[in-house]
């Protein structure tokens, strides 16, 4: 009896075709995670900013007539009653029941900044600005409480 023989090897070229090593290296798995990690991350962050944006988000507004503003950014003095509000100053809008309410707007000239044109508006007396976004306007104003008002005369 004879003993089988194992087959020998195959010949470079002949047969098979050779199997390929890994075509995915550390680095491409790498990249590969950190830019779905990134897409994620982008549509979490839309999905957040559309939502809350739809929710009803403080969006500034135009102040009105009647609405109540305050001064943006009062001086101590004016934070206090005891000085009147510059020409120009800037202003933010308020609830007309808080305590922040100072001013209540009679007449707005959207884009407006020339301060004199305040002085044609009858009740006016004072010409104050507000900036929403990259719009302006200027705002003629009263005091819309008795006791400011008799402070500042």
């Amino acid at each position: 009896m004879t003993t089988p023989q194992p087959a020998p090897p195959p010949r470079p070229g002949s047969g098979r075709p050779p199997v390929p090593g890994p075509t995915w290296s550390p680095f491409r798995v790498t990249v590969l995670v950190l830019l779905a990690i990134l897409a994620l991350a982008a549509v979490a962050y839309g999905a957040a900013h559309v939502s809350s944006t739809r929710a009803g988000s403080p969006v500034p507004a135009v102040a009105g007539p009647g609405d109540c503003v305050a001064l943006a950014s009062p001086t101590p003095t004016q934070a206090a009653g005891r000085a009147a509000p510059e020409a120009g100053q800037p202003v933010r809008l308020v609830d007309c029941d808080s305590t922040q309410a100072r001013y209540t707007v009679i007449q707005v000239f959207p884009a407006g900044t020339d301060v004199r044109r305040c002085a044609e508006v009858p009740g006016a007396e004072f010409a104050l600005s507000q900036r929403v976004g990259v719009h302006s306007a200027l705002v003629c104003a009263e005091h819309s409480d008795v006791q400011g008002r008799a402070q500042n005369e």
